[in-house]
Parts: structure tokens; sequence; C-alpha cells
């Protein structure tokens, strides 16, 4: 699955790097891009857990994820109604 995580920013190159160090570790996890003027980090996770997991090393290298959106992201009920995430538009 894939997510976009809203960071604090700007980021810098150093910061950057220690993220995209921090995320190649993570066996789940996928870093595809890294926006350090806007911090914005795109990246693949293939469960709830890897995604934890990488929320958490960020958070450890004081880089925490703001927001999150998943842009291929499928409602769990019919209705478009997400449990976890209220409504998806």
């Amino acid at each position: 699955m894939k997510a976009i995580a809203n960071l604090r920013q700007p980021i810098s190159i150093q910061d950057k790097q220690r993220i995209l160090n921090v995320l190649n570790t993570l066996m789940d996890i996928r870093a595809i891009d890294l926006d350090i003027e806007n911090g914005v980090l795109l990246f693949r996770y293939q469960n709830r857990l890897a995604l934890d997991l990488a929320e958490r090393k960020l958070w450890e290298i004081d880089c925490p994820i703001i927001s999150y959106s998943y842009p291929d992201r499928r409602p769990l009920n019919f209705n478009g109604n997400d449990s976890d995430h209220g409504a998806l538009v």
C-alpha cells in the first residue's frame, strides 16, 4: 500500500539522509520520494505494523509524521466509511 506522510518543513539535506537511512533498514517499508522543501514523504508499506514502526522510528530521530493520506486506499465498508478513519471522499 502507498502512503503520503506530511513531516515538518523544510527538511535539511542531513535530515533527508537520516530519514532515508532509517526507512531503508525496515523490512516492509520502501521510501519512494522525499520532498525536502514541503516535508512530504511518499512510501510503500506492507501492513499496519510496518506503518506503525516507521512512524515510531521517525519520531525517534525527531522527524515525526504530522499527518497521513492514503492515495490508493479503499474504504472497508460499502457505504464509504471506515471505522478507523471516517469518511473517505
